[in-house]
Order: structure tokens, then C-alpha cells, then sequence
């Protein structure tokens, strides 16, 4: 029994020994795979890797809101200050009273002749007519010339590309089909007031001539009378028309 006994207790000492060297063992290689996994590169899948120098992705410019637009107009329009601005009511007014006045809707346009040379024999070239065009007389004239040469009514929309509020026009008319080449147009009110544009139309058949002139709107001042002066460039002539800026107003 006693042998029994003493190896019963021998194969229980040797069971221990090795549940403990199996843990011992598990243990040690667990640490050295922990070791292994630290000191060696972490792969990453070619999508991962990022190029240490890449440059930051571009910022997209924001929309402006509506408020933040900025709306641009070819032609700035000064309503409350110009005293020729016509409303579309005034455009189709003047559009359906040119068709009854025709060739002769510039005559209420006319400006008065207040100075001149006396004529003689050695005066050949000199104005026969000074207009002032404002946006108004624009369109009636163009609807009486629609209407008469050309048996057309004048469109509206035609009539709009006509207006220009910011330069006022004056038409001068010569004697002498190249006359208007001769002559030169400027305004006096306290300073002489240079045309913005000047553009000479030979009218050969009807032996005689028109100088277009364009003052810039912001260089006059409307609550005064002003004068157009028409001047001989070789002869030095000099002819003067009056105007009252209120008596053209429609």
C-alpha cells in the first residue's frame, strides 16, 4: 500500500510540473511575439499610403448668395436726376405720335439762331438748322421716318435700343454737301463743355449736310440756359442757338 501511495503522489507532482512549464512556455512566446510586432514596419495597403509631401486639397470657392451677386448693367440709367428720362409710357407716346407728325416731328425741337455773321457772297458753307435730339425726339423722329419712307410702325423694342440717357445728342444741318466737315460744335454755359462724339452724314442728292454731336449728360448742368455754338474752322464764323433746357422736356 505504501508503494501505491508514493507513486500516486509521484504522478501528481509530475502532472504540476508540467501544467506549470506549459504556462511558463505560453507566456514567454506570447511577450516575444508582442516584441516581434513592435519593432517591425507597419504594411499598409497602397490606397492607405500617403505621400509625405502632398500638397492639401484645394479649397472650392463658395457660391455667392443672391444677396452677395453683383448685377452689372451696360447702361447705367439715372431716372430720378436726368431731366430727358421717358418711362415706356413716354416711349409708346412718342412711337405713335411720330406716325402722325412724320418728317416734321423734329420742328418743335428747333433751337432759336440768337447770333451770326452777316451773309455775303464769300460765306459758301453755313447751318442751316440746329436740333436738340433728347431721348424723346429720338423716337418720334425715327417713328415718322419708319412710318413715312419705310410704311413700318416702329417697335417698341426698337425703340428702347434708341435711348441713351446718358449722352445727350444735338443735330446740326448745313448748306453744302461737305459743309459739316468744316464746322465744329460746342457747348458755353459759365465754361466751354467739349463734345464727347462728333460724326459728320453726307447727304450729296440734297446738297447738303448733318454734323452729329454727343455731350456727356454729367458735364451740363440742366437748371441753366446754355448756348451751342457752331464754329467755322478756316472762315472763323461763328453761329450761336439758344437753349432752354425746360422747353424740350416731354
Amino acid at each position: 500500500m505504501k508503494k501505491v501511495a508514493m507513486g500516486l503522489v509521484v504522478l501528481f507532482l509530475i502532472l504540476v510540473n508540467g501544467v506549470l512549464g506549459y504556462f511558463l512556455y505560453d507566456k514567454i512566446t506570447a511577450g516575444k511575439q508582442q516584441q516581434e510586432l513592435a519593432s517591425s514596419p507597419v504594411k499598409t495597403s497602397a490606397n492607405q499610403t500617403a505621400a509625405p509631401d502632398a500638397a492639401p486639397a484645394a479649397t472650392q470657392p463658395s457660391t455667392p448668395t443672391p444677396s452677395q451677386a453683383v448685377s452689372t448693367s451696360p447702361k447705367e440709367v439715372k431716372k430720378s436726376s436726368y431731366i430727358y428720362y421717358i418711362d415706356d409710357n413716354k416711349t409708346k407716346e412718342a412711337i405713335s405720335k411720330g406716325k402722325q407728325c412724320v418728317l416734321k416731328c423734329s420742328d418743335e425741337f428747333s433751337l432759336p439762331l440768337i447770333s451770326s455773321p452777316e451773309q455775303t457772297a464769300l460765306i459758301v458753307f453755313y447751318p442751316l438748322e440746329a436740333t436738340i435730339a433728347t431721348p424723346y425726339e429720338q423716337v418720334l423722329a425715327y417713328s415718322g421716318h419708319e412710318y413715312y419712307k419705310n410704311d413700318k410702325e416702329l417697335t417698341f423694342e426698337k425703340a428702347k435700343e434708341l435711348l441713351n440717357f446718358n449722352k445727350l445728342e444735338f443735330l446740326v444741318e448745313f448748306q453744302g454737301d461737305s459743309a459739316a466737315n468744316q464746322f465744329i460744335v460746342y457747348l458755353e454755359q459759365d465754361k466751354q463743355i467739349e463734345a464727347a462724339s462728333s460724326k459728320n452724314d453726307k447727304r450729296i442728292s440734297l446738297d447738303y449736310s448733318i454734323k452729329t454731336v454727343q455731350f456727356d449728360v454729367a458735364s451740363i448742368d440742366f437748371t441753366k440756359k446754355a448756348v451751342l455754338v457752331v464754329q467755322n474752322k478756316e472762315e472763323k464764323t461763328t453761329y450761336k442757338y439758344d437753349i432752354d433746357f425746360k422747353k424740350y422736356v416731354r
